[in-house]
C-alpha cells in the first residue's frame, strides 16, 4: 500500500487537476491489500462447537452448574438476526442445558451481579432503593432488603462481598477490612484466606496466605500489581486456585515480549504455589486479554477488535504444540467446566454487534469441548 500511495502521490504533483485526483484514488484502491497474518487467521475447529443461539446480557456473567448446565443472564428471546431488529429490554436468569441445547428460565427480571460457586448463588433483584439481593443454596435462595441508605451503609461497614465464594462475609470474622489497607480474599469455607495490601500510584502490595488461627501468614510470590484480587478462581479439574497476572500492569507487556512468557500461578488449598507460563502470541497486543485454563492447554481471548474487519481479536487455543485461532470478533467471559474439558463464552461477530447501546446486540452463548476431536 505504501508503494502504491507513493506512486499515486507523485502523479498528483505532476497533474494538478481533479482528473488527476480521481486517477490517484483509482491507483490507491487498486493496490492489493496485505495478506492476513496466518497467526491470527481462523482455522476450522478440530473441536465440536455448540451455539445456544440465545441472546445474553452485556454483563457476560456465566457459571457452570455442573458438566452440562450453564447459568447466565440473558434476554427473553433469541438473538436479533439483523442490525435493524431492535434489542429486547429486560433480562432474566436462564440455564442452558448443553445435552439437548435447550434454554430454560430460572427467574424473570434479574438485574445482574450474578455469582455462583459450589452450589451457592447470589444475584441482584432490585438495584434501585430499596436495594434487594437474593442469596443461598441454588433453588433455596432468600431475598435481603436494604431499605434505606443508612441500612446499606451500616451493612457494608460490617460485611464485604467476595466473588471467590459468592457470599457476604462479616469483616470481624477475618479481623481485617479495607480500612486496614488490605483486601481480603476468602478461599472457600475452610477459613483460609488471602490478604493483599492496597497499593497506589503503580506501587505493589504484598500478598499473604492465612489459615485459621494464623496471625502472621505466609508471604506469597506475587503482589497486588501482578493480579486482580477479584479474579482469584478455584478450578475443580485440578483442585487449585488460579492466580492470573494483571495484564494492565505497567511493564508486564515488555516482560512478556522479552521473556516470551507471562507468569501465572496455581495455588493449593494449603497455600503452596507453582508458577506456569502464559505463552506469547498474536494476542499480545495493546488490548485487554482474558485466559481460561483447560485440562490440556489454555484458552486465550484478545479484545483487539476494531470493527467488521478481521483482526487479532478473538478466541485462541494454545498448548505445547502451538496455537490456533477459533473465533474472530468480540469474545468474553471464557469459563471452564468442572472437568476442564469444556469452555463456554459469549461471542459477537464484531464490536457493532455486541453494542447494546445502539440496539444491535447479537451476543450469543457458545461452547467448545476441547476433550473431543472431530473425526
Amino acid at each position: 500500500m505504501n508503494a502504491c500511495w507513493a506512486r499515486a502521490s507523485s502523479q498528483v504533483n505532476d497533474w494538478r487537476s481533479r482528473l488527476a485526483v480521481a486517477w490517484v484514488l483509482l491507483l490507491v484502491t487498486s493496490c492489493p491489500l496485505a495478506k492476513a497474518n496466518p497467526e491470527y487467521e481462523v482455522v476450522p475447529s478440530p473441536f465440536p462447537i455448540l451455539d445456544s443461539d440465545f441472546l445474553v446480557s452485556s454483563r457476560n456473567e456465566l457459571f457452570w452448574l455442573d458438566e452440562d448446565r450453564v447459568l447466565f443472564v440473558g434476554s427473553h428471546k433469541k438473538k436479533p438476526l439483523t442490525l435493524d431488529e431492535p434489542r429486547i429490554g429486560g433480562f432474566g436468569l436462564y440455564i442452558w442445558d448443553t445435552r439437548d441445547n435447550s434454554v430454560s428460565m430460572y427467574r424473570e427480571k434479574v438485574y445482574g451481579h450474578l455469582c455462583y460457586e459450589d452450589g451457592w448463588i447470589h444475584y441482584t433483584v432490585n438495584r434501585a432503593r430499596p436495594y434487594r439481593y437474593a442469596a443461598g443454596p441454588l433453588g433455596k435462595e432468600r431475598e435481603t432488603t436494604l431499605v434505606t441508605r443508612d441500612d446499606a451503609r451500616q451493612f457494608h461497614q460490617t460485611h464485604f462481598f467476595s466473588k471467590t465464594t459468592c457470599r457476604y462475609h462479616e469483616r470481624s470474622t477475618y479481623g481485617i477490612s479495607r480500612k486496614d489497607g488490605k483486601h481480603v480474599v476468602p478461599l472457600g469455607d475452610s477459613g483460609n484466606h488471602l490478604t493483599v495490601e492496597i497499593a497506589f500510584r503503580g506501587e505493589v502490595g504484598e500478598t499473604r496466605f492465612f489459615q485459621p488461627g494464623d496471625n502472621v501468614g505466609r508471604r506469597l510470590p506475587f503482589d497486588f500489581a501482578d493480579f486482580v484480587v477479584t479474579r482469584v478462581k478455584y478450578y475443580r479439574f485440578n483442585n487449585r486456585y488460579l492466580i492470573k497476572p494483571w495484564f494492565g500492569r505497567r511493564g508486564l507487556h515488555k516482560e512478556w515480549s522479552r521473556n516470551d512468557c507471562a507468569p501465572a500461578w496455581w495455588m493449593d488449598t494449603n497455600g503452596d504455589t507453582d508458577s506456569f507460563c502464559i505463552p506469547n502470541g498474536p494476542w499480545f497486543a495493546p488490548a485487554s486479554i482474558l485466559i481460561a485454563p483447560l485440562l490440556k492447554g489454555i484458552a486465550i481471548v484478545s479484545h483487539r477488535v476494531f470493527d467488521t474487519r478481521s483482526s487479532v481479536g478473538g478466541l485462541y487455543f494454545a498448548d505445547q504444540d502451538g496455537h490456533i485461532k477459533l473465533f474472530d470478533g468480540w469474545v468474553h467471559s471464557p469459563t471452564t467446566s468442572p472437568s476442564g474439558c469444556r469452555l463456554t463464552f459469549t461471542h459477537a461477530p464484531d464490536l457493532n454487534a455486541q453494542s447494546y447501546a445502539q440496539g444491535q446486540g447479537k451476543t450469543a452463548l457458545k461452547m467448545i469441548d476441547f476433550c473431543v476431536r472431530k473425526h
